[in-house]
């Protein structure tokens, strides 16, 4: 008895079976990714909407300042405004605030313990005081080498208080980071 299919042709089956497949994983791949992009891009033209909408209330802020008659008034509404730009300018910058804590995270060791941030912004540089314990010195001295290691920040400075004679290991450490602007 013989096979009617050749050798050829079963070749020719078995590789037509395979580009099927490759041509449906790749349909089903483009149609995620197109999927994923649409979904997404309600969250983006949100953000860029509020932003906008923030810069539309600083204007808004800045009519009324002309427009007040009482100097009381033009100093509050002078304080919203100053308020307002600070806003702005930290939502403008909140990559780069994300992305300076999270490093500052991501190089802790087990043995330090990260209680709190407290970010100071000026033109030039961006600085981040860390406060948090220690188990030791070395882990403490450990860490600071570690920020400074990392070429995100320009300078990294700890008290000598937070080294010498601190019994309970709590420190403060500030690390600084050039704007790039």
């Amino acid at each position: 008895m013989s096979n009617i299919i050749t050798e050829k042709t079963e070749r020719l089956r078995v590789h037509a079976h395979i580009y099927r497949l490759v041509i449906v994983i790749g349909g089903v791949v483009i149609l995620a990714s197109i999927t994923g992009i649409l979904a997404l891009l309600p969250a983006y033209f949100s953000l860029s909407t509020e932003h906008t909408n923030l810069r539309a209330e600083i204007n808004v802020v800045n009519d009324i300042i002309a427009n007040a008659q009482n100097t009381d008034t033009r100093k509050e509404i002078a304080q919203v405004r100053e308020e307002l730009n600070i806003l702005a300018y930290v939502l403008e910058r909140s990559g780069v605030l994300s992305e300076s804590v999270g490093r500052i995270t991501s190089v802790a060791p087990e043995n330090i313990s990260i209680k709190g941030f407290r970010y100071v912004q000026a033109r030039a540089q961006d600085t981040f005081y860390v406060t948090g314990s220690a188990d030791s010195r070395a882990a403490l001295q450990g860490f600071v080498q570690l920020l400074e290691s990392d070429s995100s920040f320009s300078r990294v400075s700890i008290p000598v208080a937070s080294l010498a004679g601190n019994e309970d290991g709590v420190f403060s450490i500030e690390a600084v980071r050039m704007n790039e602007e």
